[in-house]
């Protein structure tokens, strides 16, 4: 199946540690809320008007997109996990002031002090995909919210990166070589379901669960790029 833009644009992905390097960040609303409250309580949707500091080196453009994010785990030589939270476009530049930015899509939580940075420009994949026989392994090094039973929508993380050729859009299929959940002993290796490619970086690829077969993907399970995008 294919993925949808939108599963694109919300995906976390994995940047270097401690995240973007000179990002903007949310300084305040335009509109002031009615009643007492804590910076940390003010929580931002769809066509709210912020006030932005922009990336260093970023000129304010009419027009132009930047995206909110949080920082997720450190994974070590696997980078850092960004998690957007919305895509906000800056609306207008008045004289002496910070931009404005609304915020146009939305992903998870925004709030001040969000860091952010322009909003990447992901190819969005197009094409039918090649079975690909001996493409390069790896394993799943970080699961997107720590479900119990992740399943079709979700995120993971895996260890093959933009060095070993992986391309959004790419498939990825997922092995069981164990017993069961808790029991580790090795057993013949199953298909335990099937991934989308949606980011690809320097550090690690970033997969949406499309199908299932087995009722566990988890951390540490060996990965197998089976199909390319053209």
């Amino acid at each position: 199946g294919g993925v949808r833009l939108g599963e694109i644009e919300s995906a976390p992905f994995s940047e270097r540690s401690g995240g973007p390097r000179s990002p903007g960040k949310i300084v305040s609303s335009v509109d002031r809320p009615g009643i007492q409250t804590s910076i940390v309580q003010i929580r931002y949707q769809i066509n709210d008007d912020l006030f932005l500091d922009l990336p260093r080196g970023s000129i304010p453009r009419l027009g132009d997109s930047y995206m909110s994010y949080v920082l997720g785990p450190d994974l070590g030589e696997f980078g850092q996990v960004v998690i957007p939270t919305g895509i906000l476009r800056i609306e207008s530049l008045p004289q002496g002031q910070r931009p404005i930015a609304r915020v146009m899509k939305q992903f998870g939580e925004i709030k001040l002090e969000q860091e952010l940075v322009p909003a990447p420009e992901i190819p969005f994949p197009s094409g039918a995909l090649s079975p690909l026989g001996g493409g390069p392994g790896g394993k799943i090094v970080y699961v997107h919210e720590n479900p119990v039973l992740p399943s079709i929508g979700h995120y993971v993380m895996i260890s093959p990166a933009s060095r070993s050729g992986v391309h959004v859009g790419d498939e990825v299929t997922f092995f069981d070589n164990t017993v069961g959940r808790a029991d580790k002993t090795r057993a013949p290796a199953v298909v335990a379901g099937v991934g989308q490619v949606v980011r690809v970086t320097p550090y690690a690829s970033t997969v949406i669960i499309v199908r299932q077969i087995q009722p566990t993907i988890r951390d540490g399970m060996p990965v197998q790029l089976t199909g390319k995008m053209p």
